[in-house]
């Protein structure tokens, strides 16, 4: 794949990620990405800001530390959704490669 480095720096095929059914047979990923609040180059999606300080720890310990605020961000993106399109939606939140939650 060209530009695969890219794509994975930017959150690409990285947890956690949202995912979206745009429409029949086409699903929509987006990237959740750990950040600090200066930090805003180059971020894709959605960024769920952390103290600088816990930038060292893993992000699969991150994922388990900030679950609730992940849950809020997706519960406040399908109600904007929902907004937007007038209609119920269907999302997941996937925080590894066992574990989706779905709204």
């Amino acid at each position: 794949m060209k530009n695969s480095n890219q794509t994975l720096k930017k959150g690409y095929g990285k947890f956690p990620y949202l995912i979206d059914r745009f429409s029949a047979r086409i699903y929509r990923q987006i990237p959740i990405v750990f950040t600090y609040e200066e930090d805003y180059s180059g971020v894709i999606g959605f960024r769920l800001n952390i103290p600088k300080s816990q930038l060292i720890i893993n992000s699969e310990d991150l994922i388990y530390i900030y679950k609730s605020s992940l849950i809020n961000l997706a519960n406040e993106y399908k109600k904007y959704l929902e907004k937007r399109e007038l209609k119920e939606k269907r999302i997941c939140l996937v925080i590894s490669p066992k574990e989706g939650i779905f709204f």
